[in-house]
Parts: C-alpha cells; structure tokens; sequence
C-alpha cells in the first residue's frame, strides 16, 4: 500500500563517491523511527546495496535520498544522475529491449562487474522488501511477492530506486539468504537458487513463442533451483512450454525447474510437453 500520512526528508545531492556505510549510519537511520530490529537489519542491507551499486554503475555525479514513512510503513528512494540501469545493461548484454534488461536483472547474479560485484545484493533486495521499484530510461520495472510489473513512465535522468517495507518485519534477513542458498562442504552458504515471476515476461504479449521461453531461461543454468511463478499468468503456448521444460532442460540437466502457482491448464500442459523427456 502507498503511504497516506507521511513525514518526508530529502537529502540533496550527495557526490560520488561516497561511503555508503557512513551515509546510512550518519544520514539515514536517525531518520527513522519505530522499526524493529528486523526490518532495521533489511533496510539497512537495501539502502547501502542500492547505495554502492549507484556509485559503482551509473556513471552519474551525485545520488538523492528521500525518505517517506508513516506508524507502519516505510519508503526510501535513492535516484542517481546517471546513465540508467536498463540502458546500462542493454549496452552491456548487447539487449534491444529495455524489458529483456528487467528480466535479467530480476533474476539474480547479473553483474556487468564480475571482478567486484557478485550481482546478488539487488535479487536479496528484492526478496526481503515489501516492494521494490526501479525506473529508468522511461520504464518502471515494480515487484512484489504477488506481482511482477514493467511499465512506460516518465523519462527521468539516470536511476531511481525506492523500497518499501513494513516497519515490523517478521521474516529475518538470514532467512531470505537461506532460502535461496544452500551450505558446502567447507559450510560456505552458496547462492544456487532463484525464483522468476513469469508475469514480468509476459508484459509484451502472450507467452506463445519459443523465443520468448529462451529469453526467460537465459542465464539459468547458472542456477541449481530455477523457480518459475506463474502468478498472474492464465496461459502459455504450446512452444513456449515445450522449450523452458523439455528443450532446455534437455541441455541443462543440472539445473531443477520448478513451475509454482500455475492454474490447471498450464499444469497439464507442463505435463504433456514433459512426457516424453
């Protein structure tokens, strides 16, 4: 839910480069009241992720932070001056579309910085949050637990992120690491599962194509757990069935995909085009 009655800072152009740390510790969390010790730890993680990413990947000059919250809710936005995320990652995959730029950013491990990001702080972001909402280059890319949306805005200059969460939090931070990790050997929890709402993929059309299939499942090998959420989507083509569950998973016999929320029809198709694997 949006916030009605609300109490708002902004605080103005803050140069890059920055200490993130320093900028939440100094500037951001004596803002902020009534959190419990748990939605504190999330807010904290987000706000410094979004923080460092902004100051790593935008090739803007500055950042502006503000801050909305009410006796329940709290909301942070934090907008660069820089080139844009989707423009960004287009430029960086070789993308056409700004929407395969949402995709692949929504799924976890995309960082166009291997050697000093693990592009896994914006998927736990995601996951811990209430909402998250990234718009650049005149998209709005929002998602939820329920909901997976990317839609035309306003242009704006460079990047502007904004979280939003309960004050009282009860899920932990740990347990959104856990849920998506597993623990080697050497007892290393190890990033080896995502999940991908299907419903984002579907803002072009209908899922039909087996193109379309091979744009979701790009990149997923990378994982050992792929969980597929059909939340919000009615259908899907015969193609495009066949290609996510028997073609690719023909060729990535290591990865597990799980299709989750999916109505009776998209079940039955699932299992005819599994059939015969």
């Amino acid at each position: 839910k949006l916030i009605t009655k609300s109490l708002e800072w902004s605080l103005m152009n803050i140069t890059i480069p920055y200490d993130e740390f320093r900028v939440w510790k100094l500037l951001i969390a004596p803002k902020l009241t009534n959190l419990n010790e748990t939605a504190e730890e999330i807010i904290e993680y987000a706000v410094t992720e979004i923080l460092n990413n902004a100051q790593d990947h935008s090739d803007g000059n500055k950042v502006n932070i503000s801050i909305s919250q009410d006796k329940h809710d709290l909301s942070i936005t934090i907008g660069d001056d820089g080139v844009g995320i989707f423009k960004h990652i287009m430029a960086h995959l070789h993308f056409e579309q700004a929407l395969d730029a949402a995709i692949e950013l929504s799924k976890g491990k995309l960082t166009t910085q291997p050697e000093r990001h693990s592009g896994e702080g914006l998927f736990f972001t995601l996951q811990a949050v209430d909402r998250l909402t990234i718009c650049a280059n005149a998209h709005c890319l929002e998602l939820t637990d329920s909901q997976a949306t990317f839609n035309v805005a306003e242009e704006i200059s460079g990047t502007k992120v904004t979280v939003q969460l309960r004050k009282t939090m009860n899920h932990s931070l740990e347990a959104v690491f856990n849920a998506f990790c597993h623990v080697n050997e050497d007892e290393i929890p190890i990033f080896d599962q995502t999940v991908f709402r299907l419903q984002l993929a579907q803002t072009e059309g209908h899922l039909i194509s087996r193109s379309q299939a091979k744009r979701v499942m790009n990149g997923m090998e990378r994982f050992a757990i792929v969980e597929v959420d059909f939340t919000g989507v009615d259908n899907i083509g015969q193609g495009f069935a066949d290609e996510m569950f028997r073609v690719w998973q023909s060729f990535h016999k290591d990865t597990v995909i799980k299709a989750t929320y999916a109505n009776e029809k998209v079940k039955k198709l699932i299992s005819r085009v599994t059939a015969h694997h």
